[in-house]
């Protein structure tokens, strides 16, 4: 009888714990969206607040990342809109090397975070929502674990999102997707980032390479269709940034 009751008051307590994890989350999910905290993750945005955004970075550089990395976080762990942005902002504050890391670093800790929740929270849910993608994920992940999260992150096939919390019903152990994760998210990751400081000038928003939502689609340009695009960012990038002055 004693030893019983520590067993039922801890289950008690991990279900009491379970329940506020995930009030938390649809807390937070439903803010984000009651207030139209998405309109801060704009290019429009971006354009606007360039001088207060590049001086509080050169500033307090440590706070910037600091801040940068957590934002990310949270817009992928709790999978919300925004990432695309993001990057892009990344590029812009710390230039494409340092972008690309913590771009990263974020995209990494946030999609690990709604794997975790994915499997030990909302299997449920998740199962119900996203069923129809989870048979076609099982078998490539039977397969080849890593080598076929890898190929996901870099050839969206599926959204990045849906990645994430599909996976946390597989049998994947936490090691190989973070590190496939942190593996395949680098070039689409670097392709934005690079871009990111020509957003310092006006002719990035009048040129107009491509529209959001192609960026969206082209995350990281591993497939033939997206080959071309990425080559127009990579050009106009380095024409906005570098122009050259030609001899009439």
């Amino acid at each position: 009888m004693t030893n019983d009751m520590p067993a039922s008051e801890a289950k008690s307590g991990l279900s009491a714990g379970k329940i506020a994890i995930v009030l938390a989350i649809g807390v937070a999910v439903a803010a984000f969206f009651y207030f139209d905290l998405g309109r801060f993750l704009s290019l429009q945005v971006l354009k606007d607040n360039r001088d207060y955004l590049l001086s509080f970075t050169e500033t307090h550089s440590a706070a910037a990342a600091a801040l940068f990395v957590l934002a990310y976080v949270a817009v992928t762990g709790l999978s919300l809109p925004g990432a695309v942005i993001l990057t892009l902002a990344g590029g812009f504050l710390f230039g494409a090397v340092l972008g690309t890391l913590f771009v990263n670093l974020g995209a990494t800790t946030g999609a690990t975070l709604a794997f975790l929740v994915s499997r030990y929270l909302l299997r449920d849910w998740v199962e119900q929502k996203f069923g129809k993608w989870l048979g076609p994920v099982q078998q490539g992940f039977a397969q080849n674990a890593f080598g076929y999260l890898m190929t996901l992150r870099l050839i969206p096939l599926f959204p990045f999102f849906v990645v994430n919390l599909v996976s946390g019903l597989t049998r994947m152990n936490v090691g190989t997707y973070v590190v496939a994760t942190a593996l395949g998210i680098i070039p689409g990751s670097f392709v934005y980032a690079y871009a990111g400081p020509a957003t310092r000038y006006d002719q990035f928003f009048e040129r107009h390479c491509f529209s959001r939502s192609d960026w969206s689609i082209c995350i990281a340009g591993a497939s033939g269709a997206c080959a071309k695009p990425v080559q127009e960012v990579v050009w106009e990038t380095s024409m906005i940034a570098n122009p050259v002055k030609r001899e009439v």
